[in-house]
């Protein structure tokens, strides 16, 4: 299937307490290796702005940004005292929640659309010897009181990511205490904040109908076509049937910059997936996440023809979810 470039209906971007389009970000921390994980002037505005091939923002991109760490995901085991330090990265050592503000503040400026503010959400952080309500619940509300005292002028912050498993499984056997995510989601909403989940295709057909009765407010689907080397098209359909059967929101637009993966390319990747968008309407999604990894902005950066008319057609797609 070829792609096939969506139009323009309306400006890409206003200020939303309802997220359209969110970036999943993921960082490094503590290798700090590879500076496309990390929140930067270089790395961020091509995702908070669209920019033309001289740097200049012309519009808005994503609305939302998830603030999340590949060492909080339950494989990696994400012990208490990584949690502690990454949460003092992320507002302190590391200074990526200002350095996020400071960015939007000055795309504010340049866009002259000074009202606008990016939503985020932080990652839910689950120590590993520990999965427990109470235990998970302290990690969030110390983020909350670091983000407090932070103040952010040009973020909105409308909830957490669970990012510790993509469902209720962890590995070939272990499954998570429903009441767990249940007491987060009650605990977030309590405090008017939303818990997002963006599962696997495979944890979604195991759990069918179950994310929305524990508390997650927002759910998207993973195709999982970009990671799997079976390079199966009924993923796609498999996603749309749960959207369109209330089980999922939205879904994930996984972009990776891999040629190994199925469909030979990045740009044959990136068209595949927002082929499928157009065929099946996901611009009309209550909401769609994005994979970063260092993708996105790899795709501006980079000279090659096909890597910016990747970064366009995702724009243009975005451009049609309003």
């Amino acid at each position: 299937m070829q792609a096939i470039v969506l139009a323009a209906t309306s400006p890409a971007q206003q200020s939303s307490l309802v997220p359209k389009n969110v970036v999943l970000f993921y960082d490094d921390y503590p290798t700090r290796k590879d500076p496309d994980f990390q929140v930067t002037r270089e790395i961020v505005r091509p995702l908070v702005a669209h920019l033309d091939r001289s740097g200049r923002a012309t519009d808005w991109m994503f609305d939302s940004f998830i603030f999340y760490s590949v060492y909080l995901y339950y494989d990696r085991g994400p012990s208490q005292t990584y949690i502690s330090s990454w949460i003092r990265y992320l507002f302190r050592a590391g200074k990526q929640a200002s350095n996020l503000d400071a960015i939007v503040g000055e795309l504010k400026s340049e866009l002259q659309q000074e009202t606008f503010q990016l939503n985020v959400f932080l990652s839910v952080a689950v120590p590993i010897e520990a999965v427990e309500a109470d235990r998970i619940i302290k990690n969030v509300d110390k983020m909350l009181d670091e983000w407090n005292s932070l103040n952010p002028r040009h973020l909105r912050l409308i909830g957490f990511y669970w990012g510790f498993t993509e469902g209720l499984r962890m590995g070939d056997s272990r499954e998570l205490d429903r009441a767990v995510p249940r007491a987060v989601a009650d605990h977030l909403h309590a405090r008017s904040l939303k818990l997002l989940l963006i599962p696997s295709m495979s944890q979604a057909r195991r759990y069918v109908g179950e994310f929305h009765s524990l508390g997650f407010d927002y759910v998207t689907v993973q195709p999982n076509f970009a990671t799997k080397s079976d390079g199966d098209l009924s993923r796609f359909e498999l996603a749309d049937q749960m959207v369109t059967s209330g089980n999922a929101d939205g879904v994930e637009f996984e972009t990776p910059l891999d040629v190994k993966w199925p469909g030979g390319d990045m740009l044959s990747n990136v068209n595949t997936y927002f082929a499928y968008a157009q065929l099946y309407g996901w611009n009309e999604n209550l909401m769609n996440t994005y994979y970063h990894g260092s993708a996105i902005s790899s795709m501006w950066r980079n000279s090659n023809e096909s890597y910016r008319a990747a970064y366009e057609t995702i724009y243009q797609f975005i451009l049609t979810t309003q």
